[in-house]
């Protein structure tokens, strides 16, 4: 197997990776601005130089001389190299700023480059505490700075689009987001102006950041050139909490991070899943946490003497326990949300599975805005529809309660009910189509766009197949959270 040696360690590795994404899959910092392992690579932050030698190789025995310890004799490349873009090889040696004094002088007069026009905003800019240029600059820059003229310009405030503000003074020009635009939204919104050290992103004439996902270019900015606008001075990063979690708009679960303060949401932010989301996140569901943050409950609590009192999870536990136990199975309704989780509403069924005599199903005559803990349903429970009934919706990337053609014949009359029961308790929100419609689309995007002069429409909602009792969409309607739920 190839073998590579990175400041006198060796590493074995499989085909031909990049040195830098090897160095980070490996746990090796090397510091870096423009590269991304989702976009191209430019190499043109000059930050993750490397010096990088070969053995030599004898011409006559083809095998590598050696010194006379016994040790290949290797030969540097007289220029240092980024590691970006640099291929490995079997043999290869490489050293980083912490065996080579030279890549470490490169690395802080880089630094320092970078740092002559870059205004001092850290007090006051979103991303300090989380900057990229801000961490670097401590780790591997200079002490101070030898630069004693006035800096350049350029416009600060501008105003994108609807979602997204430029700072051009603190850009450093490393192209993420106009490759973001390029390669992956394929918007083509986004394009670098101006040359030298003049030069920053802008939207062409006439034309407005509203890609969709516009908001992917705030993670993927290194400095706090390209900032929110819904989050624009709310909180520091130090003042928030990020917890681990998924995205509740669809039925994707596209993960997330929810940056929490005093707690309240504050933003959502990407969480890389290959699997699933890959690195980026739709505005859709960065912008959807404001439901998490109104009739938020502050935590448990349990009704001591008429009054609600403030009590830890163990106590609420166990007056929840001791409250279930002794009341017979089915007098208790559980109502679930369709904005939980799978796994916790699985944990949610299983609970009812363990509690009640007999499975849990859905009741025809409760809804959540009528019915009330302790109530019994007053028909007899429905029969459950078959795992045959319910079809997998390509658009949503889910099983939803729409009739398969091969079962439309054996179609229970629970499901009917049920659709009246929450047409009557739940306003329509979209016109209504007969209930027999298997089909749905999702929100058509226009986008990507072939030129920056063709005017992109405003993407809108086209006439969606909806269920007449629910007034939503068939295949994708889900109810609307009572002010009783509580949220993750």
């Amino acid at each position: 197997m190839p073998r590579i040696t990175i400041d006198g360690t060796v590493y074995e590795f499989e085909g031909r990776p990049k040195l830098l994404q090897f160095c980070l899959d490996h746990g090796i910092e090397l510091p870096h601005f423009c590269y991304h392992p989702a976009l191209s690579i430019p190499a043109n932050c000059r930050q993750c130089l490397v010096e990088v030698g070969m053995p030599v190789i004898d011409r006559e025995t083809g095998k590598p001389k050696l010194d006379e310890n016994g040790q290949p004799v290797i030969q540097f490349m007289p220029k240092l190299q980024t590691s970006c873009s640099l291929d490995m090889a079997d043999g290869m040696v490489v050293k980083t700023h912490r065996t080579s004094e030279k890549v470490a002088r490169a690395q802080r007069d880089n630094l320092e480059f970078l740092l002559i026009n870059h205004p001092l905003d850290c007090p006051i800019c979103d991303q300090a505490g989380k900057c990229p240029l801000q961490i670097q600059a401590y780790k591997y820059g200079p002490e101070g700075s030898r630069f004693e003229f006035l800096k350049v310009h350029k416009p600060k405030r501008v105003k994108l689009g609807p979602r997204v503000m430029l700072d051009a003074e603190r850009c450093i020009n490393c192209t993420r987001c106009v490759r973001f635009t390029d390669e992956i939204s394929k918007s083509h919104q986004l394009t670098i102006i101006e040359r030298g050290v003049r030069n920053y992103p802008i939207t062409p004439p006439g034309v407005e950041f509203d890609d969709p996902y516009s908001m992917n270019v705030i993670d993927l900015c290194p400095v706090g050139a390209l900032t929110s606008i819904d989050a624009r001075f709310k909180a520091r990063p130090w003042e928030m909490s990020a917890t681990p979690s998924i995205t509740i708009t669809n039925a994707k679960g596209s993960n997330c991070y929810y940056w929490v303060r005093d707690n309240l949401i504050v933003e959502i932010t990407a969480r890389a899943n290959a699997a699933v989301n890959g690195y980026w996140l739709p505005d859709e569901d960065r912008l959807d946490y404001h439901r998490f943050n109104e009739n938020r409950p502050d935590g448990p609590e349990v009704r001591r003497d008429g009054r609600l009192v403030r009590v830890n999870w163990e106590e609420a536990y166990d007056r929840a326990a001791e409250l279930l136990a002794g009341i017979d199975g089915r007098r208790i309704l559980f109502l679930g949300s369709a904005y939980a989780t799978v796994e916790d509403n699985y944990l949610l069924k299983r609970l009812a599975e363990a509690l009640a005599p007999t499975r849990p199903s859905t009741s025809p005559t409760s809804s959540p805005a009528t019915a009330t803990a302790g109530s019994a349903p007053t028909t007899a429970p429905p029969t459950r529809r078959a795992a045959s009934d319910w079809a997998f919706c390509p658009s949503t990337k889910r099983s939803c309660g729409v009739a398969s053609k091969a079962a439309k014949s054996r179609q229970s009359t629970c499901s009917k009910t049920i659709r009246s029961a929450r047409a009557s308790s739940r306003p329509r929100r979209w016109p209504t189509f007969p209930s027999s419609c298997i089909t749905t689309t999702r929100p058509t995007r226009h986008w990507p766009w072939p030129t920056w002069r063709s005017r992109p429409p405003r993407w809108s909602r086209p006439s969606v197949p909806t269920s007449t009792a629910t007034g939503m969409p068939s295949a994708c309607a889900r109810p609307k959270p009572s002010a009783q739920s509580t949220a993750c």
